[in-house]
């Protein structure tokens, strides 16, 4: 079910019933106007025939009655001009002779010549009185048809009344101007009360649009805002809109919404109790993992701790036998002291990558940046690789300076890897140093087999990336280079060997920043 009226409905009808009391009012003041003039005409008829008839009697009474100048001219007309006078309402009498000479007058009224002429001739023709209102108002006069409610002048009637004489003859005019004071005031007695009437009209319509807006406005937005207040402090115990009046459009939208306020605040607080629950969960969850983790942590390095120490000592056995102090050696005993060398060698890398791995995994290692000479630092991981009996070359000027910035142990893991990794698929490994303004730029290239297109985006991810060992090699040099900075590049293909190339920062550069 709809509103009862909806906005411009009310407008509208106001605006209608507005109209027609306004219509109603115009015309039943205007037949009210037409109503008091015509009782005012009656009024003032009735006051002039009472004058008329005084002056009619005096006439009639005298002994020159169809003399009507010498009737005049006696002492008695004195009294009749004093009888007239006490006339109610009566502010002005004369009387004419036919031709308009004026025989008596008396008061202020003034009196129109064509309006003479015209009872004169309306008397001859029609043998009754002539009869006119007029109106007195800033000065002005005339001729009144109707009696407006704001007309604040004077009102009067004149009228003209024949005397004849006993031929019959027309002997003069009597004119008696009446003044009207209850037309006007008559009329505003009307309006006042119209007034009153529309004033109620309005309070009244005023008064039942407020009711009606209270019924079915002003409670069903009540019951909106308690159910928007009630989800705003999410309270499931509010009150419920179930008093609201009939239903329409805003009374539903309140009971839905307030139904849908209360299952907004169940699920709310359903929802916050498995939010605390998971929360919890998850809190036992992350003790857990850093429980596991610092196992798995305490484990490794127990583990790379203890293998370092017997591969530690199997190197140191191997080279006491190498010395020649121990005694002379076979072919066949050279040849195996050596794989076990090679062995150890390995297992050592491996380790290393192993520890080095798991400080990258759990946390980030701390640099120790120095200046050092990279070239010496080649030399030196060359040396430990010689044991291969596999040639690597060196390409750099003789005269450059070769310093560099950097961790010089994490930087010696990186070219340990790539030059192990090298050696392992190739016979022969290169090594190219260039100088430049603020970067030594690094090659490292092999002869081998090469490495197929689809293992390229992979290789130095930690596991993938060799098809030997643990695949930790090339990912620890990408960290390490990262660290510093520094991106690597790789380029090979199948049967063409494999070409790594990255940058390292001169001295002076990482000083200066």
């Amino acid at each position: 079910m709809g509103l009862r009226l909806k906005s411009q409905l009310v407008v509208l009808c106001l605006t209608l019933m507005l109209i027609s009391l306004g219509a109603l009012t115009y015309f039943h003041l205007t037949l009210s106007s037409q109503d008091n003039l015509m009782r005012g005409d009656r009024d003032g008829r009735r006051a002039a025939l009472q004058a008329f008839q005084q002056v009619q009697l005096f006439v009639q009474s005298s002994a020159d009655a169809n003399n009507l100048i010498a009737c005049l001219s006696g002492p008695k007309s004195n009294a009749l001009a004093e009888s007239l006078r006490k006339t109610p309402d009566l502010i002005q009498f004369d009387i004419f002779l036919p031709d308009g000479s004026s025989l008596m007058s008396s008061g202020s009224a003034a009196i129109d010549e064509l309006s003479f002429h015209q009872a004169l001739f309306w008397v001859q023709n029609h043998r009754e009185s002539y009869n006119e209102i007029w109106g007195y108002q800033d000065g002005k006069v005339e001729p009144l048809v109707t009696v407006g409610p704001f007309y604040r002048g004077q009102v009067v009637h004149h009228s003209y009344h024949a005397l004849y004489q006993d031929s019959g003859s027309l002997e003069g005019l009597v004119h008696v101007a009446i003044k009207l004071p209850k037309a006007p005031l008559r009329i505003n007695f009307i309006l006042l009360g119209y007034l009153t009437i529309a004033a109620i009209f309005l309070v009244s319509s005023v008064l039942a649009i407020y009711l009606w807006a209270e019924f079915a406005l002003n409670r069903p937005l009540r019951g909106l805002n308690n159910s928007l207040q009630q989800l705003h402090n999410l309270d499931p115990a509010g009150s419920k809109p179930d008093s609201l009046p009939q239903p329409n459009e805003l009374s539903q939208a309140a009971r839905a919404l307030n139904h849908v306020t209360l299952d907004l605040v169940k699920y709310q607080q359903e929802l916050q109790q498995k939010t605390t629950h998971l929360e919890r969960l998850n809190e036992e969850l992350e003790q857990k993992v850093a429980d596991k983790t610092l196992q798995i942590r305490e484990f490794f390095s127990l583990i790379t701790h203890d293998l370092r120490v017997p591969l530690a000592a199997v190197a140191g056995y191997a080279d006491l036998i190498e010395n020649p102090r121990s005694g002379q050696l076979s072919d066949k005993q050279i040849q195996y002291l050596h794989s076990i060398q090679v062995a150890n060698r390995d297992a050592q890398d491996l380790v290393r990558n192993l520890l080095e791995a798991m400080k990258y995994e759990f946390s980030q290692p701390a640099m120790q940046p120095e200046e050092f000479d990279v070239g010496e630092l080649i030399g030196e991981i060359t040396e430990q690789l010689k044991i291969d009996n596999k040639p690597i070359e060196l390409v750099a000027d003789p005269g450059q300076d070769l310093s560099i910035w950097g961790d010089r142990a994490r930087i010696g893991r990186v070219f340990s890897n790539l030059l192990s990794n090298a050696l392992h698929h190739a016979g022969h490994v290169k090594i190219e140093l260039s100088g430049e303004a603020r970067f030594i730029s690094v090659v490292v290239s092999d002869q081998g087999p090469g490495i197929a297109p689809e293992d390229l985006p992979r290789l130095f991810e930690k596991f993938k990336g060799s098809s030997s060992g643990l695949g930790l090699g090339l990912y620890i040099v990408q960290r390490i280079l990262h660290d510093h900075g520094q991106e690597i590049q790789v380029q090979s293909a199948l049967g063409q060997g494999t070409q790594f190339a990255f940058r390292l920062a001169r001295a002076e550069r990482e000083q200066s920043v």
